[in-house]
């Protein structure tokens, strides 16, 4: 006489577990996506300050007190970039592997850069070599977009 409602009970709370084990699941992927998501959007970002960088180290302007308030302008914009920089490579940490590897460089091209503009300032560095740094920082940012994208496709593809 038991049995029968044992039985339902039993069915129903392994369906239940399946459930919440499945909802666990997708939960846990769509974290991933949006860490995923997040790394991305910084690179836009790096990628916007290294075309600045670029512009302004390929454009040299008669107005020295205009060229370092725009200077000026980019460190401000170039510490929020650094300085989320190590959030994001904390979450690349989670993921390892490549993407670890190019968050790693990107954070230190823009560091070099944030050291290059102070330089610059002081005149102490040529615009060219400023505008060199700032296409190895596209170039490394591109990569990690890359990287983040495959990875990205790949967690998709395991639905």
């Amino acid at each position: 006489m038991l049995a029968i409602p044992t039985l339902i009970f039993v069915g129903l709370y392994f369906r239940l577990r399946r459930s919440l084990q499945r909802t666990r699941e997708i939960q846990e992927k769509q974290y991933r996506l949006t860490l995923l998501n997040e790394i991305v959007d910084w690179a836009i970002d790096a990628k916007t300050v290294s075309w600045e960088v670029t512009m302004s180290g390929g454009l040299p302007t008669t107005d020295r007190v205009r060229e370092h308030e725009n200077v000026e302008r980019m460190l401000d914009k170039y510490k929020t970039s650094t300085a989320r920089g190590e959030y994001i490579r904390g979450i690349a940490l989670k993921f390892g592997g490549n993407l670890s590897l190019i968050t790693d460089t990107v954070v230190e091209k823009l560091d070099e850069i944030m050291e290059l503009l102070v330089k610059y300032l002081k005149s102490q560095v040529k615009p060219r070599i400023l505008k060199k740094c700032g296409i190895e920082l596209n170039e490394k940012a591109s990569a990690l977009i890359i990287e983040a994208m495959v990875i990205k496709n790949v967690e998709l593809s395991l639905s």
